[in-house]
């Protein structure tokens, strides 16, 4: 394993600044789509997919030797009216399985899903699936995931989300441990079969957020982290002071931030403050060709409205 330093680069850039007070708009034709107490994650493998990967979890007690009761699940939904499915898993052990974050790449007529799983209170590791369609393209209730391999490490212990590029390339986002003297919060990137670790200041980030051009992003309260993925380089995105962060959507055009704002919880882009329909925003995601933006709630579902030209 290499251990590198990560300088990080603050840029004068005010994306979301604004002299006054800002004047909220609304959001138009906004619906909850699906109720799911389980829902902790969601990803879609490319812009151009028609569907999406959901990481669902109950909420139980451990046992006596700290393994989590319940047991985990990915669900599909499809893109075009919502409909959910839940997934079977090809291949796997019987190891312990709750899902904590997720992601999906798709790389030439391949999709590969990523997910975080936290087996036991201090256990974590990476798991990587392949996604199995069956015989009918568009027919989802025989798809499936295979289960390709599983990374696990002690270094691994804090790790919260994936965002991944292929099957052989993806970032991890390690969370602030509870010991002072432990890490801060980090990257690490695997690639080559190689985990590499990337000590930085991130502190209590649980979201990495990827987009096409090879940029990650990284919210975490009143900072908001870009990472390029080649250089490895972080850069800190300045943003509006009065702006507490937890959520990123990125589209072609434009980067969506879900953030409390006072007492209120608001979506925000370089031009306009929108009130949110639901308080918290957890999940946020752009589909740019029906023009939807969807938000996710921890344990309670999913919700769309128009997205704003």
């Amino acid at each position: 394993m290499l251990q590198r330093k990560l300088c990080i680069t603050v840029v004068l850039v005010l994306l979301f600044f604004s002299c006054s007070k800002p004047n909220i708009r609304e959001l138009n034709h906004c619906r909850v789509i699906n109720n799911l107490p389980t829902l902790v994650d969601f990803s879609i493998p490319d812009a151009n997919s028609d569907i999406m990967f959901l990481a669902l979890q109950d909420r139980h007690q451990v046992d006596a030797d700290d393994e989590w009761l319940n047991t985990g699940r990915i669900g599909l939904m499809k893109r075009q009216g919502y409909e959910l499915f839940d997934l079977q898993i090809e291949g796997r052990d019987e190891y312990p399985f709750r899902p904590l974050g997720i992601d999906s790449a798709q790389v030439k007529n391949d999709v590969f899903v990523f997910v975080v799983n936290q087996a036991f209170i201090n256990q974590r590791s990476v798991e990587i699936y392949q996604f199995k369609n069956g015989r009918y393209p568009n027919n989802f209730k025989n798809a499936s995931l295979l289960f390709l391999r599983r990374l696990r490490t002690r270094n691994l212990a804090n790790i919260v989300d994936v965002a991944a590029y292929s099957s052989e390339e993806f970032m991890l986002l390690r969370e602030k441990s509870p010991w002072y003297w432990r890490n801060n919060g980090s990257l690490i990137f695997y690639s080559d079969k190689l985990l590499r670790y990337w000590p930085n200041r991130l502190g209590n980030a649980k979201s990495i957020v990827k987009s096409d051009s090879r940029t990650l992003y990284v919210p975490n309260g009143s900072e908001l982290f870009q990472i390029d993925v080649d250089t490895k380089k972080v850069t800190e995105v300045q943003i509006d002071s009065d702006l507490q962060v937890n959520s990123v959507a990125v589209d072609r055009d434009s980067l969506w931030l879900g953030s409390k704002f006072d007492t209120e919880w608001v979506i925000t882009n370089a031009k306009n403050r929108y009130r949110s329909p639901v308080q918290k925003i957890d999940l946020l995601l752009t589909l740019k060709a029906e023009q939807k933006l969807l938000i996710g709630q921890l344990e309670v579902g999913i919700s769309e409205c128009d997205l704003p030209n």
